[in-house]
């Protein structure tokens, strides 16, 4: 929701200031106040209906029915406490986890969270993992920062509109305390394949081989998918091709 309110606030500054420039700013007040009604209608009241009737079967649960339920005040209530008891247990949770992991290990893949494992028979083990393809994970990150580079040294819009997009999933991040996991970066991972295809877009505008670029890092990215797809899976390997996989000893628990 930040993200996008500071891409829309971007947005308006810019076309403030071009409407100023020619004279129109009974026109950009028009287009404000009709932008304004519109992100409310669609990004405040559709959302709130559909979340506030999406918990319909809770209502049906203790017994209610048909869509007058809607309209009660225990529908209502039903509705708040249950927000309220999601916040509050969130907001107690001190338990640790064996694989915890915080945001600054999310950005480099340095603490997978380990679902699954078993070590069979004759030196086999087999377990699955979640974590981001380490090409995408470094490559996005390293991305990440040259489009930092060129939303503030080239004015790029793209850019900055996938850095935003980024930051905004990974900030809030910083400041939550309980326990989190891998997985809170995955959304993130959007933002790293734009970001690295951004970097290639730049290639492609200023050398012409390009496409051995995008061919290659597709090629790796491919590649490693397959190498660790076993710890994707829970296919049964060698404990010795189970140690070759954990890259970074010790925190990658394969």
């Amino acid at each position: 929701g930040v993200g996008l309110f500071l891409l829309w606030l971007w947005y308006r500054i810019e076309r403030y200031r071009d409407l100023k420039a020619i004279g129109h700013l009974a026109e950009h007040r028009r287009e404000l106040w009709t932008n304004i009604g519109q992100c409310v209608v669609f990004f405040l009241l559709i959302p709130g209906v559909i979340y506030y009737m999406s918990y319909y079967y809770y209502g049906v649960a203790k017994g209610w029915s048909g869509i007058q339920m809607y309209f009660t005040k225990d529908y209502a209530k039903l509705v708040v406490d249950t927000q309220v008891r999601m916040f509050n247990y969130h907001l107690g949770v001190h338990a640790s986890h064996p694989y915890a992991s915080r945001w600054y290990q999310w950005i480099v893949d340095g603490r997978p969270i380990l679902y699954y494992s078993h070590y069979g028979e004759n030196n086999s083990e087999s377990a699955f993992a979640a974590f981001l393809n380490p090409f995408v994970c470094w490559g996005g990150l390293l991305a990440m920062f040259a489009m930092g580079w060129k939303t503030f040294k080239f004015k790029d819009g793209k850019a900055a509109f996938i850095l935003i997009g980024y930051l905004a999933q990974l900030v809030p991040w910083i400041f939550i305390t309980r326990i989190t996991f891998e997985y809170h970066y995955f959304p993130s991972l959007i933002f790293l394949v734009l970001a690295i295809c951004h970097c290639f877009n730049s290639f492609r505008l200023r050398s012409p081989n390009w496409k051995r670029y995008v061919y290659g890092a597709t090629a790796a990215c491919l590649a490693l998918f397959v190498l660790f797809y076993p710890v994707l899976t829970g296919v049964t390997i060698s404990r010795t091709y189970g140690k070759l996989l954990a890259w970074i000893p010790g925190a990658w628990p394969f």
